[in-house]
């Protein structure tokens, strides 16, 4: 999580891996298709805290923390290797809730924002209407103490 100071406003974001692609987090919603099986296709799967999540017929559960929406599929094609021949899998992000955003401060419109990529700072602040006329001169960026279960250890 990063939090970022501007004169008198306050941003606060997950930190994500360095690509740009959205890795899927914690309280995200999936939904999971497995073509010419729908009885294996899952709607509204949500990934736990602990971030996993669980499929029909599969003894163990599925680490989705992390991982891409391809990343995902290809692991749960693997997964049911066993009981069928090429499955096609495909997961999609229906609801995105592990990268939130909080804008407070000296800032036309303080809201929460819901992230699905990564995003620059220019345009955090067009998502609060801009700073407000109280706002400074400079910006502080400040990080929390959350650690990411993405984040690879040196």
């Amino acid at each position: 999580m990063i939090a970022l100071l501007f004169l008198g406003f306050l941003v606060t974001i997950n930190q994500q891996p360095a690509d740009d692609r959205y890795r899927i987090g914690p309280g995200d919603v999936l939904d999971i298709r497995v073509y010419n099986r729908p009885q294996l296709s899952r709607e509204a799967v949500r990934v736990e805290g602990s971030g996993m999540i669980r499929m029909p017929l599969i003894d163990t559960e599925i680490r989705a923390v992390c991982s891409t929406e391809g990343e995902l599929a290809k692991e749960i094609s693997t997964r049911y290797a066993k009981y069928y021949k090429n499955l096609q899998v495909d997961v999609f992000i229906k609801e995105y809730h592990s990268q939130q955003v909080a804008i407070i401060g000296a800032v036309n419109d303080q809201s929460r924002f819901e992230l699905q990529r990564r995003v620059r700072l220019l345009e955090l602040l067009t998502y609060a209407k801009g700073p407000s006329s109280k706002a400074g001169q400079t910006i502080n960026v400040v990080h929390s103490s959350a650690i990411s279960p993405c984040k690879q250890a040196d």
